[in-house]
């Protein structure tokens, strides 16, 4: 009988550890689209609105969810304050600072802190087209991702399980 429990619980988990990696998948592209619409949002606070970068962040940050909007807002208020930092320091410090968390890769990083590092010192046309550059990227990564999820994202479920199996009967 504690035999059949044990091999639940590895079958369980075995398949548990599969989903997570699917849902790993999925949470990147989430995250992905999210910044899209954020970066949206700011072309249109930028090229409408003529706002600054720290209003357009503030404005952006009122409209997200959390940890966007923590981090957009404390961007904006480290921008009005202006103690000696540049925006390439500020735009670092807040992203590890708010958006450490989020499941991206290192090269979706790499992308974010190289659209800060462009974006703070450029006039409102260059701005708008580093704007457009970063766009252009975030859709490549999130075609990529769209299509590493099909590709994998039951390839991973059905491995857990069949891990599971092998354990097993390994174990049997």
């Amino acid at each position: 009988m504690i035999k059949w429990i044990g091999v639940g619980f590895i079958l369980f988990s075995c398949g548990g550890i599969g989903f997570e990696m699917k849902n790993k998948l999925e949470k990147r592209i989430e995250a992905l689209r999210t910044i899209k619409r954020i970066i949206f949002m700011l072309r249109g606070e930028i090229k409408y609105g003529n706002a600054p970068l720290g209003e357009a962040f503030a404005s952006i940050g009122n409209r997200m969810e959390s940890p966007y909007r923590e981090f957009l807002m404390e961007t904006a208020k480290e921008m009005e304050h202006l103690n000696g930092t540049t925006f390439q320091g500020i735009w670092k410090q807040m992203k590890e600072n708010y958006l450490k968390g989020l499941p991206l890769l290192k090269k979706d990083w790499d992308h974010l802190l190289d659209f800060g590092d462009h974006l703070g010192y450029l006039d409102k046309e260059m701005q708008l087209n580093t704007i457009e550059l970063y766009l252009e990227q975030l859709e490549e990564e999130i075609l990529s991702a769209q299509g590493n999820l099909k590709k994998n994202g039951k390839l991973y479920q059905s491995l857990g399980i069949m891990g599971g199996i092998l354990i097993t009967i390994l174990i049997i």
